[in-house]
């Protein structure tokens, strides 16, 4: 009893360090000089509203999985439970996880392929076991969460999200004008 509530704290804690970071990274991208590739806004407000928390329905072929969007967590987690239903390739690397709550896991990790929005998209994940930590919102809501889309999808991908509009999107720099380095001749 005592674990499932450090737990559920534990995912709330995470969850409101991913809010404010990702409040942060809003305002600090308004100020910079982007263009939103518009093919690639995603909308988050009707989950949002569904749950209260921010998560997107990725395909893996036939099937479909809900990721929290967690820009507080450094690198994504696909549910161990799921990960034979994803393409994966093994990085046949394994670290060691400490989670918000102090519990530390040894995690294998792997590059996840999936589809969302049309697009497809590839991340490097851990698999952990994540049943614990998301029965509470499977409880409340009816919603499974399958895995985290963390913050190394978002930077990888040039993702961008605006709260105000309860969406994200990729963006890209805009390139600075000037001259472009000049060739060498090789006919010297």
């Amino acid at each position: 009893m005592t674990q499932q509530i450090i737990t559920i704290i534990s995912v709330f804690l995470i969850s409101f360090i991913a809010f404010s970071v990702l409040a942060f990274i809003v305002l600090r991208n308004r100020f910079l000089c982007r263009r939103i590739v518009r093919s690639s806004v995603i909308s988050i407000a009707e989950n949002v509203d569904k749950v209260g928390i921010p998560f997107v329905t990725v395909s893996n072929g036939e099937r479909s999985y809900n990721m929290l969007i967690d820009s507080g967590s450094n690198i994504s987690y696909i549910d161990s439970r799921y990960l034979d239903n994803f393409r994966v390739k093994d990085l046949n690397q394994t670290t060691n996880t400490v989670g918000a709550g102090g519990t530390s896991l040894n995690t294998r990790h792997y590059v996840i392929f999936f589809e969302f929005n049309g697009i497809k998209y590839r991340d490097m994940a851990g698999a952990i076991d994540l049943t614990g930590a998301f029965n509470q919102i499977k409880e409340e809501s009816g919603i499974e969460i399958h895995g985290i889309l963390g913050n190394n999808f978002f930077r990888y991908n040039h993702f961008v999200i605006d709260y105000d509009k309860m969406i994200f999107y990729r963006v890209k720099e805009k390139k600075k004008k000037g001259r472009s380095p000049k060739k060498k001749d090789k006919r010297k």
